[in-house]
This record gives C-alpha cells, structure tokens and sequence, in this order.
C-alpha cells in the first residue's frame, strides 16, 4: 500500500482503499488488516489536497474504528492519532486553532473508549497537527529540496499582508502557545512551521512583526533562545 504513493496521489488513495475493503471481506486470499494497513490508507488520504483528502481520512478511520469495536484484534496507535489529528485540524489545507482543539479534544475520547488509555498530548503530537502533507503528485521529478521555498515569496519585493494567510499564521502561533503552556515544550521543527507560516506571507509584517503580527524574525529569536543557541 505504501508504495502505492509514488503515483497520482488521489488515485492510489483510492485504490489503496479498495485493496483494504478486499483484505478486510477476506478476498482474494489476501491477510486480514491490521493497524499499519488502516493507518497507510489513512496516510495516503491525508495527502490529497482539500476537503476529499480530509473526508478519505475520516472514512478510513471510521472503518476501522467499526473494526476495533467488533473485536478484530485492532488497536489505534499513536500514529493513527496523529494522522487523524493533522487531517482534522485544517479546513480546506489551511490550519485552524479551533479545529485542531476540537480534535484534539475527540482523539483524548477516542483513546479512552478504543485502547481504554488516557492520550496525553505531546509536542510530537502538537507538531502533527501543523504540518502541512497534502500533495498532488509524489512522483520524484516533482521533488524540490526543503530550503527551496526560501526567499521566493519576496521575488519583487514585499508584498501586502493576506488576511487568510496572517489569520492562519496567528492561529499556528495561538497553537504553538497552547503546547507550552500545557507543558508540551514545542521543538524546532514547531516553531520551523509557525516561521514559515509568516515568512510565506511575503509581507514586510510577516518578516519583522508589526499589524497584529508577530513575525518570523521574532519567532527565530525565541527558537534560538530555546535551543539554547544552537538552532539548526
């Protein structure tokens, strides 16, 4: 199912999903799923862009949440929180702060009823649910390295500040605030995604803080500060 990801993402979501509707009616001779199956199906969905990917997510885990609750031998794992927590706390690809809660919130109850465990939050957790996943394509011509994006968003100049964009930005940092006051110490890579967040708007604001903006350049400062100086 995994491999399935190399293609069009949409289309091996789907066909990743018919081949776990086959092994779970014991098809084909083919082994029953167990929780990684539902999980890279789940996973596959979470890569497609918008509302489809998001709704193929919560299908997936609907189907095994069913699979869990007729005693097949199933157990949700950690894994499985944090893709259904990633897909969940975005609308439309873009972060929420009140959906991330919220599902949040669903996940700690989904714990205790499913693996009858308290799930306590941690920043590996709080970091899943800001990142972005959704892509069309896997294919490898498509890959661009991890530091290409940077100072692209400034080609021409700055640019005026989006509302949709600073409304997310802020929501990352309202999360990012949540984490540690609830003791989740964020990491690098949370407060990587919060700067980034800002850095994309493209704005004057976005880079230095002004207009209700923090601003990537205040966000470094504290990264570095809480790395202890060595960021990487």
């Amino acid at each position: 199912i995994l491999c399935l990801s190399r293609v069009d993402v949409e289309e091996s979501a789907s066909a990743a999903e018919g081949l776990l509707k086959r092994m779970s009616e014991g098809k084909d001779n083919l082994p029953s799923p167990n929780t990684g199956t539902y999980n890279a199906v789940m996973k596959l969905w979470s890569l497609v862009d918008g509302e489809k990917g998001k709704d193929g997510v919560n299908d997936t885990f609907s189907h095994f949440q069913t699979a869990v609750v007729t005693g097949d031998d199933l157990i949700p794992n950690r894994d499985t929180f944090q893709i259904l927590l990633a897909a969940n706390s975005k609308e439309d690809n873009h972060f929420k702060y009140d959906l991330a809660l919220a599902s949040l919130e669903r996940i700690k109850a989904l714990s205790q009823d499913l693996c009858g465990e308290t799930f306590i939050p941690g920043v590996d957790d709080y970091n899943a649910a800001l990142k972005k996943t959704s892509t069309n394509c896997l294919a490898d011509g498509d890959y661009q390295p991890p530091w290409f994006w940077h100072g692209q968003q400034y080609d021409g100049g700055f640019k005026a500040m989006d509302d949709g964009k600073k409304s997310e930005a802020l929501d990352m940092e309202k999360w990012l605030d949540h984490a540690e006051e609830v003791g989740a110490s964020p990491s690098e890579d949370m407060y990587f995604q919060v700067i980034k967040a800002w850095a994309s708007t493209g704005s004057l604001e976005g880079l230095i803080g002004g207009d209700g903006a923090h601003g990537a350049e205040e966000l470094a400062k504290k990264a570095v500060l809480r790395s202890e100086g060595t960021p990487n």
